[in-house]
């Protein structure tokens, strides 16, 4: 299909989309993202297409994709759940882990089962983690260095064991399974919905204008929601975005709201997306 020009004309990525829960430490993985739909008090029934609605004779309504940065607490457990697992692989090829992480206030708890010959020290790669993510100062309420980690991990059940680690790679069984899918779609160069290609963006730029300086009092929490409007099964403007930015407490919320609009929102959306009805927030409350 042929998109329309305003869907052409989406201006340049700043993401590489890889199968990762991994977020935007170099710009390469995506954050989580979320869907959401919002379904017009007077829709007769769903299309297939997600977020594209029909009602009377026309088809409408609206798609909110949220993303979130590398601070969040839920790409905080995510990171640190991905090192150790590097970690535990980088020491011992042939271990079996189901690593979990939670975080609460200026605590951070690793439990799961790991079973492995040669376990690397948990504590001390959960912190490094937390460096790179940028939690350096005692000042943003939980810190690499000062916050509490405990460790509650063991060897997996035997019971797994015997049906995961066989000799034969073919009589292998899963230690856990889930069912995922997902489909494609013609409304972006990436073959993703157009919400959730603009709220990674945005929660991708935020974060670069973090790391970069371009806005040197933000901290590594943030979060980004885009919601699309579609007429007829396509993409039409951008109805709304919110942008929830981590900052440090001496800036007022004025110059936070006018330089997250300027250096990250703005420099994202293309500007024919967006219109005098689209509503932008900047750290609303």
């Amino acid at each position: 299909a042929v998109l329309p020009a305003q869907i052409q004309a989406f201006g340049p990525k700043c993401l590489n989309f890889r199968q990762s829960s991994r977020p935007c430490l170099n710009f390469e993985h995506p954050p989580i993202v979320y869907l959401f739909k919002t379904v017009p008090q007077t829709n007769r029934f769903l299309r297939g297409k997600a977020g594209v609605f029909q009602g009377g004779d026309s088809t409408y309504g609206s798609l909110t994709a949220e993303a979130v940065c590398a601070g969040h607490p839920d790409k905080i457990c995510d990171q640190v759940a991905d090192s150790i697992l590097d970690a535990v692989l980088a020491r011992d090829p042939h271990a079996l882990v189901g690593c979990e992480v939670s975080v609460c206030g200026n605590k951070l708890h690793i439990f799961g089962e790991i079973t492995t010959d040669n376990p690397p020290d948990y504590e001390a790669v959960a912190r490094q983690t937390l460096r790179e993510i940028g939690y350096t100062d005692p000042a943003y309420g939980f810190c690499a260095d000062t916050c509490q980690v405990s460790v509650d991990v063991h060897g997996q059940s035997p019971d797994i064991v015997c049906s995961v680690k066989r000799i034969a790679r073919a009589d292998a069984g899963a230690g856990d399974a889930g069912s995922i899918y997902g489909f494609a779609c013609d409304e972006t160069e990436e073959l993703m919905p157009l919400p959730f290609v603009l709220a990674n963006a945005i929660a991708c730029r935020l974060e670069r204008a973090r790391r970069d300086n371009l806005v040197p009092y933000l901290l590594p929490d943030g979060k980004a929601q885009v919601g699309i409007e579609y007429r007829h099964g396509r993409p039409f403007r951008v109805a709304s975005v919110m942008v929830c930015a981590q900052h440090t407490a001496d800036i007022d919320i004025d110059t936070v709201r006018e330089q997250v609009a300027d250096q990250v929102i703005h420099a994202v959306i293309p500007a024919q997306l967006m219109d005098e009805r689209t509503l932008v927030y900047v750290n609303p409350t």
